[in-house]
């Protein structure tokens, strides 16, 4: 079975998993859990770990939640995505403020 397609099923019926180390702390409510789950849950258990552990990394240690830098094309703003490893391109005008500033732009009329 495969770990996200088990992981999104269980949490659809309430079901609440949590890496712990090496362990995997399930809370599910009485009578959801069935035998064919247990045993998904034994089978998947790494990848559960390996998927759970990477969903609670702490932020950076440079203390800001986002990384922000002006775009190549105008009017741009450029988000980092710290899960795919990438760099997408938003409409300065769309964004915060402070996501603006940090990206060191300017806004003057939705530009940065």
């Amino acid at each position: 079975m495969n770990a996200l397609k088990l992981y999104h099923g269980l949490k659809a019926r309430g079901v609440n998993l949590e890496a712990d180390g090496d362990a995997l702390r399930v809370d599910a409510p009485a009578g959801v859990l069935t035998e064919e789950d247990r045993a998904a849950l034994v089978e998947c258990k790494p990848a559960l770990l390996g998927f759970l552990s990477r969903t609670r990394r702490e932020p950076e240690d440079d203390g800001r939640r986002f990384r922000a830098r002006p775009s190549c094309y105008p009017g741009y703003t450029s988000l980092y995505d710290p899960i795919g490893d990438e760099w997408h391109d938003f409409p300065t005008k769309d964004c915060y403020p402070s996501v603006v500033a940090l990206a060191g732009g300017r806004r003057k009329g939705g530009a940065a």
